[in-house]
């Protein structure tokens, strides 16, 4: 209860500040599209910004206005004729632009669905996007509980809503600890198939050839994506310490793995087992801002074991090249960097 109430104390709080910052006269496009991504998190900010609305006055927004507005405004809003949408109309006409209206238009429509009890938010919304660099991770909360790890270079799109929470990986790797709830599967789509889970954890890594899944806790299910080529697309579950991948030929056979090694990245490393150096490389450019050139490196067949750290992949990439004697050279033509054993 304790952890309920801060939450929805913090929601109030941000609430406020959006109340400040759309009637502000240095306001930005940029932020309008903040509030609306803000405001349609979840039925939860909805109500905050409802009730931050009716409270502002009492909860710190009005020490942000003169004096003489104020008691102006609580005069027109204790009027028993006036309305609450009437109010609401009222506080925007008067202290916000004419552009800023149509804000507080979603604002009234959210009002008039949680009045008439209905359980549902649009279901049309744009998705939030999420983006990582190279050599980046993020973390990243979702309004229903779940939590996101982004690895280098990705991007992930989320959609949620009372009816469904679907994401679209679009590149790279993510790991994804879900938040149960039986109404509403979580969907990872990655192109060629998807992966759906109720509560669990697990990894999702995309990649040219094939998308990795890899569970970590409780039950996924994997699919492919349904076509004229794929009619009836395979479906197959699978649980803690599995993986499968799919490709161009479907889902693949479900193998026995161990996360530590498969989802190091989480722990800012990268395993190696025996790996060959090429592969090792392809790996680690990954989490280099100059990747090696793999296909023109002239590399001899060599393998590597060992732990290396990802918060310098560039040391990394020179204890691999003094391991091995390797030559560094970067051309200055096309400035990419390349490895030769010679």
């Amino acid at each position: 209860m304790e952890k309920q109430n801060s939450h929805k104390g913090n929601l109030l709080d941000e609430a406020e500040a959006w109340i400040v910052k759309l009637r502000s006269e240095d306001v930005t496009v940029d932020d309008k599209r903040a509030f609306s991504a803000w405001l349609n998190t979840s039925r939860d900010h909805i109500r905050a910004f409802d009730e931050a609305y009716n409270l502002w006055e009492n909860l710190g927004a009005a020490k942000f206005l003169p004096e003489e507005v104020l008691i102006n405004y609580q005069q027109q809003a204790s009027s028993d004729e006036m309305s609450f949408a009437g109010t609401l109309e009222s506080f925007y006409r008067r202290f916000v632009s004419p552009w800023q209206i149509s804000i507080a238009v979603t604002c009234l429509l959210a009002v008039f669905i949680f009045s008439n009890d209905l359980t549902t938010t649009p279901s049309n919304l744009a998705p939030v996007r999420y983006e990582t660099a190279v050599g980046e991770t993020r973390q990243v909360s979702l309004s229903d509980g779940s939590i996101i790890e982004l690895n280098t270079n990705s991007i992930l799109d989320v959609q949620i809503t009372n009816e469904k929470r679907l994401l679209n990986l679009v590149e790279g790797e993510a790991f994804f600890s879900v938040a149960p709830d039986k109404n509403r599967p979580f969907i990872v789509d990655f192109g060629k198939g998807s992966a759906t889970a109720v509560g669990t954890a697990f990894n999702v890594y995309r990649k040219a050839s094939n998308t990795a899944i890899t569970v970590t806790e409780g039950i996924v299910a994997v699919r492919e994506s349904a076509d004229l080529a794929v009619p009836n697309p395979e479906a197959r579950h699978i649980t803690e310490n599995q993986q499968v991948k799919v490709g161009n030929r479907g889902v693949g056979p479900t193998r026995n793995v161990h996360p530590d090694y498969q989802l190091s990245w989480r722990d800012k490393t990268v395993v190696f087992n025996n790996t060959s150096l090429r592969l090792a490389l392809q790996e680690l450019n990954r989490y280099l801002v100059m990747p090696v050139n793999i296909q023109k490196s002239n590399l001899s067949d060599l393998n590597v074991t060992g732990t290396f750290s990802l918060d310098s992949p560039d040391e990394t990439l020179d204890a691999l090249v003094a391991t091995f004697d390797l030559t560094k050279t970067t051309s200055s033509i096309d400035n990419t960097l390349y490895l030769s054993d010679e």
